[in-house]
C-alpha cells in the first residue's frame, strides 16, 4: 500500500512541476556535461561535509564509506540527466531517503546535499555550447524541475521510514516495561514455588513416592 502511495506521489509530483518532454529533452543535452563535471560536484560535497562536524560524524568508518556514498551520488546524478523517469526512478530516489533514517542521517543533510547538486547542475546549464538564452533557460527550469521531484520522493520515504522507526522503538519500549514488571513477579513466583516444594518434601508421603 505505501509503495503504491509512493507511486502515486511520483505520477502526481511530475504533472505538479510540469516536467514536459522538452524538459526530458534539456536533461539529457546537459548529460554530457556532467558526466565530465562529477569529480568537481564530489569535491565540493565532501568540502560541505568536512566543514560542519556534525556531518563528518556521521562517517564512521570514512575510508569504506565516503567512496560508498559517492559511489551512490554519482548514480543518482547520472540518471536524473539520463532517466528514463519510470517507476525505478522513483524506486531509487525514494530508497535515498530509506538509507538516510537506517543510518540515522538527519534529513536537514539531505536537503543541504540537494542544494550542492541544484547549484552545480544549474552553473552546467550556462556551459551549453552555442546555447540561446532561451535554450538555457530551459535547461535550468528543467533541473529545478526534476530535483523538486527527487526531493519530494525522498523525503516523503524519510517521513514514512522515520515513522516506522519510532513505532518500532515505541513497541520495544513497551515489551521493556511489561518485561520490567514481569520478571520481578517471576521471579518471586518461582521462590514461592522452591519454598513449596522444601516443604512438601518433608512430608512422609511425599518423601516415600517421590
Amino acid at each position: 500500500m505505501v509503495e503504491d502511495n509512493n507511486e502515486d506521489i511520483f505520477e502526481e509530483m511530475l504533472r505538479y512541476v510540469g516536467l514536459d518532454e522538452q524538459d526530458r529533452a534539456s536533461l539529457k543535452s546537459l548529460f554530457p556535461l556532467s558526466e565530465s563535471a562529477l569529480d568537481e560536484l564530489l569535491t565540493r560535497f565532501y568540502f560541505r561535509v568536512d566543514l560542519h562536524r556534525g556531518a563528518r560524524e556521521i562517517f564512521t568508518d570514512p575510508e569504506v564509506q565516503r567512496p560508498r556514498l559517492g559511489k551512490t551520488l554519482v548514480g543518482w546524478v547520472t540518471s536524473t540527466f539520463s532517466g528514463p523517469y519510470d517507476q525505478e526512478y522513483a524506486r531509487r530516489r525514494e530508497n535515498i531517503g530509506r538509507v538516510h533514517v537506517k543510518h540515522l542521517l538527519p534529513q536537514r543533510y539531505m536537503v543541504s546535499a540537494m542544494n550542492i547538486v541544484r547549484s552545480w547542475a544549474t552553473e552546467l546549464c550556462f556551459q551549453l555550447s552555442d546555447a540561446e538564452p532561451e535554450e538555457i533557460f530551459r535547461a535550468v527550469r528543467a533541473v529545478n524541475r526534476i530535483l523538486d521531484v527527487d526531493l519530494v520522493l525522498m523525503l516523503s520515504t524519510y517521513q514514512e521510514a522515520l515513522l516506522a522507526r519510532m513505532q518500532r522503538q515505541n513497541r520495544l519500549g513497551r515489551i521493556g516495561v511489561v518485561s520490567a514488571g514481569v520478571h520481578p513477579a517471576l521471579r518471586n513466583s518461582l521462590g514461592s514455588i522452591a519454598l513449596l516444594a522444601a516443604a512438601l518434601k518433608e512430608r512422609p508421603a511425599v518423601s516415600a513416592d517421590p
